[in-house]
């Protein structure tokens, strides 16, 4: 008895550590649930692949074929009802566009018209935006009334000149009747409004 072969556990007893394996410590033989699955995946995979080729050779059902039936009449009584009306003109898209013209309503006859949207309105024209532009403008100011003004008397005194204009007594620089004293001369007045001026002249 070899040393491999006694327990280590000091028994005595003797255990068959090579009994059902080869010599590199592994089984003999395959496991038996293991051989059923093999089996089962085998018989699985032909199955399938005869499945396939009798679906291939199998032509199409009852059902397939009178679909099939229907389709064509119903093809071959719609190209005869076209030939017929169309006077000739054979074939769907030669009857849909023979005499188109004729079938066309006229745009007066329309209460609306299909192609524009309520509420859409088309865009100005140039003309439009620039007359919108003058009128949203806003008015140039008007000069204040200046022919009713009368020079009435001019004082010069050195720097310090006055006048009077329509019974107002004014200086240089001051406003009358909206318009501004820019000079005061020996016989006349010079009035300012904006870029305009206006001279007032003692009466002869």
């Amino acid at each position: 008895m070899t040393p491999e072969n006694i327990d280590k556990a000091g028994t005595g007893g003797v255990v068959p550590r090579n009994v059902g394996r080869n010599p590199a410590g592994q089984a003999n033989g395959l496991d038996r649930s293991t051989v059923m699955m093999g089996v089962l995946f085998l018989v699985g995979i032909g199955w399938v692949l005869w499945e396939s080729h009798a679906a291939g050779k199998a032509g199409p059902t009852d059902r397939e074929g009178s679909n099939a039936v229907m389709v064509q009449a119903g093809l071959a009584d719609m190209n005869r009802i076209v030939a017929r009306d169309s006077a000739g003109q054979g074939g769907v898209v030669a009857n849909f566009y023979h005499k188109a013209s004729e079938r066309q309503v006229p745009l007066a006859a329309l209460p609306v018209n299909p192609f524009i949207t309520f509420g859409w309105e088309p865009p100005p024209s140039k003309d439009q935006l620039a007359e919108a532009k003058e009128n949203s403008a806003p008015a140039a100011p008007t000069a204040p009334p200046v022919k009713q003004l009368q020079l009435q008397s001019v004082l010069v005194m050195g720097n310090d000149s006055s006048a009077t204009i329509s019974g107002e007594f004014v200086t240089q620089g001051q406003v009358v009747a909206g318009w501004q004293v820019e000079r005061i001369g020996p016989a006349k007045v010079v009035l300012r409004w904006q870029d305009k001026t206006h001279v007032l002249n003692m009466p002869q």
